[in-house]
């Protein structure tokens, strides 16, 4: 009569043999998938442009906390986190300055920020980072003080255009574009009404402050 041992021990030498085959064909499988090749270009992308934000934050002393925090919000993009990406790059060429910075260092650290992309061979003008700023749109906002900022929608076409040139001349192997009119609308819709909620709110906060000041 066969023992339990030897039972058991074959069981989990058939378990090890299955492991091994089905790991082997999930990679095979894998592998094989345009969906995988897509992914890991998009990943090379990714990991390029987070160093060359940092290195550029490191070039004109740009705040890297701040920086961090802005390439983590990258990832839920409407636009895509390449994208965004390349839009963040555009934001901080038009504003290269943490908020305690001095605006008249301004003009003077966006020349470093083009120097410093042509010196690794990227042939980008300040153009083409505008042309980016201007085109992505943005949706309806308030400032610090209150103030509100009408909604700009985007030039879809113009946009796509200045993404894939400015990826171009930078190598990137995948663009995940995904800005599109209906996203927009969505999206727009959306930060809309949390600006109506944020109006109401700031207006409630008044009311009371002035119940206790009178």
């Amino acid at each position: 009569m066969e023992s339990v041992n030897n039972v058991v021990t074959d069981f989990e030498a058939r378990v090890a043999k299955a492991r091994e085959t089905k790991l082997e064909q999930m990679q095979i499988t894998r592998l094989s998938s345009d969906v995988a090749v897509d992914r890991t270009l998009r990943r090379e992308s990714i990991y390029k442009l987070n160093l060359l934000l940092h290195a550029i934050a490191d070039e004109i002393n740009y705040d890297e906390e701040v920086l961090d925090r802005q390439i983590a919000v990258t990832r839920r993009s409407i636009y895509g986190r390449i994208p965004a990406m390349l839009n963040l790059m555009a934001k901080i060429y038009s504003w290269p300055i943490s908020s305690n910075g001095n605006a008249s260092e301004v003009k003077g650290l966006q020349e470093d920020i083009i120097d410093f992309l042509n010196s690794k061979s990227y042939a980008i003008s300040e153009d083409m980072l505008i042309d980016i700023k201007e085109t992505k749109g943005s949706p309806k906002w308030l400032d610090d003080e209150g103030n509100e900022w009408p909604e700009k929608e985007p030039v879809i076409d113009e946009y796509r255009d200045a993404i894939l040139e400015i990826s171009t001349i930078l190598g990137l192997s995948a663009v995940d574009l995904k800005l599109t009119e209906t996203r927009w609308k969505v999206f727009a819709a959306k930060q809309a009404e949390e600006v109506e909620n944020e109006k109401k709110a700031i207006a409630e906060a008044l009311k009371r402050h002035e119940k206790v000041s009178a």
